[in-house]
């Protein structure tokens, strides 16, 4: 029967687990692995490091100061230039819901001028070509 020294183990409470974190699997070898907390396993380098993206800009304007958004339209060497529009709400529509709505956008279609000038809508369903139909019919 072996005597095992109570000094060559030092007492380890569950405080000191805390500090260090998660234990993790490590492989070591080969298929071979063992668990070590996180903090140990990255200082020997068995893991690599965690690195935090840089830092953003979390400033937010105030309400009433939109100073730092761009116009619809600029201005670039006596040109105007249009920014691209935004795309219409297609859901308005009564019998057009979101599905619809994607598949038309998917299509290139994002304006309501341009799903009225739409001539080839075989790729809805009956349904939604019919919901469009009597859009176009009611104004």
């Amino acid at each position: 029967m072996a005597v095992i020294n109570s000094e060559a183990w030092p007492v380890v409470t569950q405080e000191d687990n805390m500090k260090k974190g998660k234990l993790i699997r490590v492989e070591i070898g080969p298929g071979r692995f063992v668990k070590m907390y996180e903090a140990d396993a990255a200082a020997r380098g068995l893991i690599p490091q965690k690195s935090k993206p840089p830092a953003g800009n979390k400033m937010k304007l105030p309400a009433g100061d939109k100073g730092g958004q761009a116009p619809d339209s600029e201005v670039l060497a006596g040109q105007q230039v249009d920014q691209p529009q935004r795309p219409d709400d297609l859901t308005i529509i009564k019998g057009v819901g979101q599905a619809t709505a994607r598949a038309i956008q998917a299509r290139g279609i994002t304006t309501f001028d341009q799903l009225r000038a739409a001539t080839d809508l075989s790729f809805l369903t009956a349904q939604a070509q019919e919901a469009i139909e009597q859009w176009r019919e009611n104004g």
